[in-house]
């Protein structure tokens, strides 16, 4: 909930809406979870990424959630330091609630 409430919803409830269409075709049924947003939810930036930022930022994300929140673990996978993926989280402003 914490983090539909803090997304900023350019869109409206048209977005909203598109969001959680989704998000019920993978979970039919069940608690909807903070992995089952879309990325982009799952973060908090100052500034619009361009598209190459977006990709990248996508795939820390899952590689987050998939290691369930392992940030050493993640980085290995992603083929980065460990300190390249706390600069990304604190550049990005990702945060995966635990």
């Amino acid at each position: 909930m914490r983090l539909l409430m803090r997304a900023k919803w350019p869109g409206n409830v048209a977005q909203l809406r598109e969001v959680l269409r989704r998000v019920t075709l993978r979970r039919r049924v069940g608690v909807i979870e903070p992995g089952d947003l879309p990325p982009e939810l799952q973060t908090v930036t100052g500034r619009v990424l361009n598209p190459l930022e977006s990709i990248e930022r996508d795939a820390i994300v899952r590689g987050l959630l998939d290691a369930d929140g392992n940030k050493k673990e993640a980085a290995r996978a992603l083929g980065m330091s460990r300190a390249t993926i706390y600069r990304k989280i604190r550049e990005y402003g990702i945060d995966i609630p635990q």
